[in-house]
Parts: C-alpha cells; structure tokens; sequence
C-alpha cells in the first residue's frame, strides 16, 4: 500500500497500525502526528516533576496545554 501524500511504500507493520486507529494511511515522512511533550516542573525545592503534555485525539499538539506547561516550568525555576 502506498502513502497517500506522496505515494512511497509503507511498510505492512505500519499499515496495520494505522488501520487499528482508523488514521489516514501516511508514511512517517507524511504523518500528520506530533510526538509527546513533556515539561519538568519543579514545585519544591528537593525534586522535580515530568509533566507530559498529551496529543489531540487527531495527534497534532494540544496548544493550549503546551502554552500552560510552558508558564508553568518558567515560574518554578
């Protein structure tokens, strides 16, 4: 099957992936989904916290969360 942005390849392992989470069938040059952010906020003194930012269910960036994650690490450090 063949990507349907610039019609490369994709591998069998991707498709079936893909097809699991009805997304459309794009290679990873292509795709659409952004990886996970996270931020480490430190609310004490003594450790640290990982905050991670999740997706929009359609895997591009949540904005707002980010924004708010970023105020967030800004202000404790």
């Amino acid at each position: 099957m063949k990507c349907i942005e610039c019609q490369d390849e994709i591998p069998e392992e991707r498709i079936e992936i893909l097809n699991a989470k009805n997304w459309p069938i794009r290679c990873v040059k292509c795709s659409k989904v952004q990886p996970k952010m996270g931020f480490l906020i430190y609310s004490h003194k003594t450790a640290g916290e990982i905050v991670v930012i999740p997706n929009n269910s359609d895997g591009t960036h949540n904005e707002e969360s980010i924004r708010q994650g970023n105020r967030a690490y800004h202000r404790a450090r």
